[in-house]
Order: C-alpha cells, then sequence, then structure tokens
C-alpha cells in the first residue's frame, strides 16, 4: 500500500463529541469517534485537551450516579465511571497525543475553545469536529479561512461523508501532479534557483 493509500486527514475532537459519544454511544457522535477506532482518521489532542475529555467525563459520571432527576439519570445511563474509563482508554491508544503547545491563538468569543484552536495552529487538522457553534462559525470568519484554508469544522454527523470528499481530493491531486518519471533532472542544464 502507497504512502497516498495510508494518508488519512487528521482531526481534533472537541469535549462535547466525546461527551455526547459517551452518553449515546450509537449516535452519531459515537459514529465519528468510531472512525478513529477503524483507523478511518488521525485524531490529535493535546495533554491539556486529554485531561479535559477525563474532568468532564468523570464530573458526569458522578453526577448521573448522584443526581436523583428521573429525566438526567435516564439520559446519563450509559455514563459510568466503568465506560468513562474505557472511553478514555480509547483516545489513549489510538489518538495522537501532544504537549501542550504554546498560547498562540486567542479566542475572545469563547476561551474554553483556546486548546483546540492552538492544536490547530500546530498540526493544521482538516476538521475539528465539534456541535459548538462558536467553533462552526470560524468557517464563515474571512480572517481564519486566510489563516486555515484547509481546516474545517464541522458537526459530528457529517465526519464520515466530509472524509470520503477528503480521499476525493487528495486523489485528485496526486492524478494532477505530473508523475517522477516524467520529469527527471536534466543534469546538463544549469538550473536557476527557485525563487
Amino acid at each position: 500500500m502507497s504512502d497516498e493509500e495510508d494518508k488519512k486527514p487528521k482531526v481534533i475532537f472537541d469535549t462535547t463529541v466525546v461527551m455526547q459519544a459517551t452518553i449515546s454511544p450509537k449516535g452519531a457522535a459515537g459514529e465519528a469517534i468510531r472512525m478513529m477506532d477503524e483507523g478511518k482518521i488521525d485524531v490529535y489532542m493535546t495533554n491539556q485537551i486529554r485531561a479535559e475529555y477525563e474532568k468532564t467525563l468523570r464530573e458526569s459520571a458522578k453526577y448521573a450516579q448522584t443526581t436523583d432527576k428521573p429525566q438526567d439519570q435516564q439520559r446519563l445511563r450509559n455514563v459510568t465511571p466503568e465506560f468513562v474509563s474505557a472511553q478514555l482508554q480509547r483516545f489513549d491508544e489510538k489518538a495522537n497525543r501532544l504537549v501542550n503547545p504554546p498560547q498562540a491563538v486567542e479566542y475572545e468569543r469563547d476561551r474554553e475553545d483556546e486548546p483546540v484552536l492552538n492544536l490547530n495552529e500546530r498540526i493544521r487538522a482538516d476538521f475539528i469536529v465539534s456541535g459548538d457553534k462558536d467553533l462552526q462559525a470560524l468557517n464563515e470568519n474571512r480572517d481564519w479561512k486566510e489563516w486555515y484554508p484547509d481546516t474545517w469544522v464541522i458537526p459530528p454527523q457529517v465526519l464520515e461523508r466530509e472524509v470520503a470528499r477528503w480521499h476525493e481530493r487528495e486523489a485528485a491531486k496526486e492524478r494532477s501532479q505530473p508523475h517522477q518519471a516524467d520529469h527527471q533532472p536534466d543534469h546538463h542544464r544549469d538550473h536557476e534557483p527557485e525563487r
């Protein structure tokens, strides 16, 4: 299998998606994270984002065990300490974990989104998967698209479709590039350095 065939889109999951996947494993967020398990995407997180996953999930599991509200008991029935540990282990085993990058991006609209945006500054993700409307609004921000033209913030419901489109675009790029064999260096000419 070639490097091109092995290539996968780089993805960041925000905490809301991980939480949704824990509440409803068979829902859209759960299916999105399953793509990580199946090796269809390269997922990235930082130590800070991993800690946020754990804090949110464990606090939710504790609440689920102590609440006396029937609607919350039903909604959070899957959020047990055991399942939370299993979810976190999935990310520990499958995701690329990086040290926290320097604070390069400030996002006054929602400071809690800054860890995701600073990770994106480092890796230039293809997709940030989030149900957060503040993050999704970046797709319409002219400055954002100038800096990150290939990064899109999408909800988990469309990740599978967008990954398929990403592969189509990558294949089209590959087809449009001249084959190396057709462009061997000409050793009989002096070449000006590219500017």
